[in-house]
């Protein structure tokens, strides 16, 4: 005789129980595995990116190596002279790898260092370059002031006297513009004033004041012929081919004499723009370089990765020769 009960099939809620279990252990085991799916998913997406950002970068970097090569190769070529028919200021565009490169780049040694205004004949270079650009010719001392070291203002400048009543009240920089890319904060020039004015000058050594007349924008050679118009000096911008030493640059114009010493045929520094569109990204990088004119070497000053390439400074339009 069976006991009652033995054998007996499990009752529905018994069997709901476990059928519920079930479910809920397979719900589970989906959620775990979606979301080991989705971190994989998102840890390969940034592998991806940080991929494709390094090799942007890697070709960005590639092409800074390449501008410096071309500037030694350029010393060793042409030890005294930088003109404008020179190898190494022509624009690139080109194909690189999976993307597009471009390249610009210049001499900052032809253009005025707004770093060096501590000499009346420098601060009276600065305004007429102010001058020709329709700013105010005071703007020179303003500027003076901030990079300066002293506390005493000039005539129509500004020091922390003049800072203190403003608002917010500040003190004048007192140190040298750090690059022109941008106006420093809390400086009198407005930003319409200073991009009228960037095109035209650099943030170099506040010791270095010589300018290569070779490639000079016109407006920058003007300045160094105080004794005559700026239209007068305009065609000679930017000879080609270039003059080949100071004399020559003398004998073509003797208004040029009193400023002898700010002459210059050969380049030191320079500045480069390079940009790297690919993998539907892009990637730029503002290089600043100085080439030492005994031994070749090309060293790097500056490096900024963050400058929009569409803001590289314009020069004004073409002046008539």
């Amino acid at each position: 005789m069976s006991r009652a009960g033995h054998g007996r099939p499990p009752s529905r809620r018994t069997r709901g129980v476990a059928l519920l279990t079930m479910l809920l252990v397979t719900a589970l085991v989906a959620l775990l595995a979606t979301t080991l799916l989705t971190q994989q998913a998102r840890l390969l997406s940034l592998a991806g990116q940080v991929d494709r950002y390094s090799t942007r970068k890697a070709l960005v970097l590639g092409e800074e190596a390449r501008f410096r090569a071309e500037l030694r190769a350029d010393l060793a070529a042409s030890e005294a002279v930088d003109g404008v028919m020179d190898a190494w200021r022509t624009a690139q565009e080109r194909t690189q790898g999976p993307g597009t490169l471009y390249r610009r780049s210049r001499a900052l040694d032809a253009l005025f260092n707004v770093n060096n205004l501590t000499s009346p004949a420098a601060l009276e270079r600065f305004g007429r370059l102010l001058s020709q650009l329709e700013l105010d010719p005071q703007l020179a001392s303003q500027v003076a002031d901030w990079v300066d070291s002293d506390e005493t203002p000039r005539a129509g400048g500004a020091e922390d006297g003049y800072y203190w009543d403003q608002t917010p009240p500040r003190r004048a920089g007192n140190t040298p513009f750090p690059t022109e890319t941008e106006i420093p904060e809390g400086t009198r020039l407005t930003r319409t004033q200073w991009l009228r004015l960037r095109p035209f000058v650099a943030a170099l050594p506040p010791a270095f004041e010589r300018i290569n007349v070779n490639l000079a924008p016109p407006e920058v050679l003007a300045t160094l012929a105080p004794g005559l118009d700026p239209k007068q000096v305009w065609p000679l911008a930017q000879p080609s081919p270039p003059w080949p030493d100071v004399g020559s640059v003398l004998g073509s114009q003797a208004a040029f004499a009193p400023e002898e010493g700010v002459l210059a045929t050969r380049s030191l520094f320079f500045e480069s723009l390079i940009l790297v569109e690919a993998f539907d990204g892009a990637f730029t990088l503002r290089s600043t370089l100085y080439r030492d004119p005994n031994t070749g070497q090309v060293r790097i000053m500056s490096r900024d990765f963050s400058q929009s390439f569409a803001s590289w400074p314009s020069p004004s339009k073409d002046k008539e020769r």
